[in-house]
């Protein structure tokens, strides 16, 4: 026996998964760490910065490609030449790429090690090792 669905038993359903998601998004928001609100906080702000995204994106790509450190360094200062420092970084590391890349020019096997170091911090919860 097949059971009939009608268009009032969806709509039903619907509103009681709105309902459910509701909740479950509360629930979670409410035990948030602080270091989960921070980073809740950092992604949303990259949401809200397109070229910010697209430099984030093509700078996990490119960073995490090579292993030597002079010609990561050289990609990461193309990527902001064209997509520019995200704006939606903190103040200290927006600063913190734009030294380190020019330092990384003379000495990347002392920058770019941190550099990278960074960015696997930053994406290791959101990035599958590989």
């Amino acid at each position: 026996m097949t059971a009939k669905l009608s268009d009032e038993n969806v709509q039903q359903w619907a509103e009681q998964a709105v309902d459910l998601a509701a909740q479950l998004l509360t629930t979670a928001q409410a035990q948030q760490t602080a270091a989960e609100k921070r980073q809740a906080a950092k992604i949303a702000g990259m949401m809200r910065d397109p070229r910010g995204k697209l430099m984030t994106m093509a700078l996990s790509d490119q960073a995490f490609r090579s292993h030597d450190p002079a010609r990561i360094n050289d990609q990461i200062m193309h990527l902001i030449h064209d997509y520019g420092v995200p704006a939606y970084f903190a103040d200290w590391e927006q600063v913190a790429l734009e030294l380190g890349t020019r330092i990384g020019q003379y000495i990347p096997h002392l920058v770019v090690p941190f550099v990278v170091a960074r960015l696997r911090a930053e994406t290791s919860s959101v990035i599958l090792p590989g």
